[in-house]
């Protein structure tokens, strides 16, 4: 049997696919899907996030949820698996939760963008150890869109929309502790960038997403004047004295936000 997801139940219907296989774990919906919403597959290990998720994204007027997989899917790194899921739900995203990148994960994000180009990717990590963002490296690279953030850093409803749909629309999103693992790819940033601290980093990825001094201080539990001191630190480093620039905060941002390709290298560099 396969169960259709409607936002409320969860009804039985006759599945073309072997008992036990690709069906097994997973709720989907087919019909009546809105064209103008955000469609999302929600797949999350944890089965109090899940419930949250699902709670919270089906409020939303612009989502409507296509699937939930109470079992690795795409996790699985399973092609077969994959394949099956995403051809009967056709997301527009697939929102990823995870205890650590294992190397079966990126197996199955390369399915995905591989095979389903269009599908945007937010993977939810509660945890990026060394290994993980090693693995991360070169699908990052080579993936156009997708928000690659610790679940921690997602502490309210209105963020994981936005972040559903900033990624919708083609946006790339990195978690600062993320960053700072990937810019030790000289490929990913330039000399200047790597000469910020990991807390420098960190706080240049707030900043570059548009949060204020109070709200990076806040967000990270630092005092106010320590936050202005790493930014101090942060517009020596990267701006190097340009008397030209009349923004400097903007130029930081504009730096971090190239160096992670979020931003295309062609965008004029003076403000």
């Amino acid at each position: 049997m396969l169960c259709w997801y409607d936002g409320t139940t969860q009804h039985p219907r006759s599945s073309r696919y072997p008992p036990g296989r690709a069906n097994a774990g997973y709720h989907f919906r087919s019909r009546g899907t809105d064209m103008s919403k955000i469609k999302v597959l929600i797949e999350e290990e944890q089965e109090i996030l899940r419930e949250a998720y699902r709670n919270i994204l089906s409020k939303e007027p612009s989502i409507e949820i296509v699937g939930i997989c109470d079992r690795p899917c795409i996790g699985s790194g399973n092609r077969e698996d994959i394949e099956k899921v995403l051809g009967e739900t056709q997301p527009d995203i697939v929102l990823l939760g995870t205890r650590l990148v294992q190397s079966a994960t990126i197996e199955g994000l390369e399915v995905v963008r591989v095979d389903f180009p269009k599908i945007g990717i937010v993977l939810l990590s509660a945890h990026y150890d060394a290994e993980g963002i090693g693995r991360l490296k070169g699908f990052a690279k080579n993936n156009t869109r997708g928000a690659y953030l610790l679940k921690y850093s997602i502490s309210t409803a209105r963020e994981i929309v936005r972040v559903i749909t900033d990624v919708a629309s083609g946006q790339i999103i990195l978690d600062p502790q993320v960053f700072a693992g990937l810019i030790q790819d000289s490929d990913m940033a330039d000399s200047r960038m790597s000469e910020l601290t990991a807390r420098e980093l960190e706080v240049l990825g707030w900043l570059a997403m548009g949060y204020k001094n109070s709200a990076i201080a806040q967000t990270l539990c630092l005092e106010p004047k320590t936050v202005e001191r790493h930014i101090s630190n942060i517009f020596s480093k990267l701006i190097n004295g340009d008397s030209e620039l009349k923004h400097p905060r903007v130029e930081a941002a504009l730096s971090y936000l190239r160096a992670s390709g979020q931003l295309r290298q062609d965008v004029p560099k003076k403000i």
